[in-house]
């Protein structure tokens, strides 16, 4: 099983600080999560985030992920604000490129995590 390193980046934790997270316990919680998201893990789900750590037990990283309380908008806006102002993620008078496979139809049977889905404008 993958670990999640210890040692949290200093973008991230900036990255997260600009959210409003500061030196909270939500910005431990939200730096593991985001962690888990760029580690190598075979499959990820609350489960293998729980057991890539000591940090956190189940019910805390299913509470931080369902029943936290934060306003979805006003953290929205905080992530653009914190892209708009990297010379690399800004918008430009060109556009931007956004790349999201989530929509993407897969085919196969050998592939973990291949299985009939809906994506209605690849069929």
């Amino acid at each position: 099983m993958n670990k999640i390193a210890d040692d949290k980046p200093k973008v991230l934790r900036n990255f997260l600080k600009s959210l409003g997270f500061g030196n909270s316990k939500w910005q431990k919680r939200a730096c593991h999560y985001l962690l888990g998201l760029f580690s190598n893990f075979k499959r990820f789900n609350l489960q293998t985030l729980t057991e890539s750590s000591n940090c956190f037990t189940y019910r805390q990283n299913y509470y931080f992920l369902s029943q936290a309380k934060w306003d979805e908008n006003e953290l929205n806006e905080k992530r653009l604000d914190f892209l708009k102002k990297d010379k690399r993620t800004k918008p430009i008078s060109a556009g931007v490129l956004i790349i999201d496979d989530t929509s993407v139809f897969k085919y196969g049977s050998k592939t973990e995590g291949v299985f009939h889905q809906y994506a209605p404008f690849f069929r």
